[in-house]
């Protein structure tokens, strides 16, 4: 899985690749983390924060930050370490999350929350933490309770789409990743995510083509490429796939040593 923090849009999860990848890690402001799976399309997150910040959750996804209306929401006054500062608390939860010590974000979060009821990052944040855990069902419910205080927030349609793609729920995945799509067609984020959902239910063909319009605005993006090319040996569009294959080992870091190989194996057998 990988988390990205970037942009405006809060943290933003993006799921693995369809092979098996042993985990690295990209340096800033590009962080990929990939845990070692197999046979599964993955997703991209997104964390809200204060500052762009990289945030390695597990369970897949890509982070960004949070807007500017809701990370800079009025603070409350209080007292004690964080001051019970809702904004404090916030960013509290996301070094605690950082670091993988998922308990103690969510507790921050909820603190947060008891602060500031309306923070829909806090909501977001906390989603995304239970996502981590596997936690789909309270994920989402702290998605839904982000879009209720802000229908305008992509970033919690990203992230709920990715919880309902990692519980096999496709057709809902989709039309998450479409109404985040909708609400920010900048952001390559959804467009990645989307694929991944297409894949997962069989609609290789419309996979490609999202990640076609991730590798226009990004041509080094290896996952894309490495995902284009499974996909395309799916519909057995074997030039394209030898094609994306070729993008990924050119700009694969030496970290994905397996998958590098896989991708040289790929290469050759389909140019024959």
């Amino acid at each position: 899985s990988s988390i990205i923090s970037g942009g405006s849009s809060g943290l933003l999860m993006r799921l693995p690749t369809i092979q098996t990848l042993m985990a690295f890690i990209l340096s800033w402001p590009w962080l990929v983390d990939l845990k070692a799976i197999t046979g599964k399309f993955t997703a991209r997150i997104i964390l809200t924060s204060t500052v762009i910040s990289l945030l390695p959750l597990g369970g897949g996804g890509r982070v960004a930050a949070a807007p500017a209306d809701e990370s800079t929401a009025a603070p409350t006054p209080t007292e004690g370490k964080t001051g019970g500062n809702a904004q404090a608390l916030l960013d509290e939860g996301n070094r605690y999350a950082a670091k993988g010590d998922y308990d103690r974000a969510i507790a921050s979060y909820t603190q947060a929350l008891a602060l500031n009821p309306k923070l829909a990052g806090a909501y977001n944040n906390r989603g995304v933490v239970y996502q981590s855990k596997g936690d789909y069902d309270r994920a989402i419910a702290d998605f839904n309770q982000a879009l209720a205080i802000e229908p305008r927030y992509p970033g919690a349609y990203n992230n709920r789409g990715v919880t309902y793609k990692n519980k096999r729920d496709y057709d809902r995945a989709i039309a998450d990743f479409n109404q985040a799509i909708m609400l920010n067609s900048q952001d390559m984020t959804s467009y990645y995510n989307r694929a991944v959902a297409y894949a997962g239910k069989g609609d290789y063909r419309r996979a490609i083509a999202d990640y076609d319009q991730v590798l226009s605005a990004n041509p080094k993006d290896v996952l894309a490429y490495f995902n284009k090319a499974a996909a395309c040996e799916k519909v057995g569009r074997n030039k394209e796939a030898v094609a994306a294959y070729k993008g990924f080992l050119q700009y694969a870091p030496p970290q994905l040593a397996s998958a590098i190989d896989y991708a040289k194996q790929r290469v050759k057998a389909l140019g024959k």
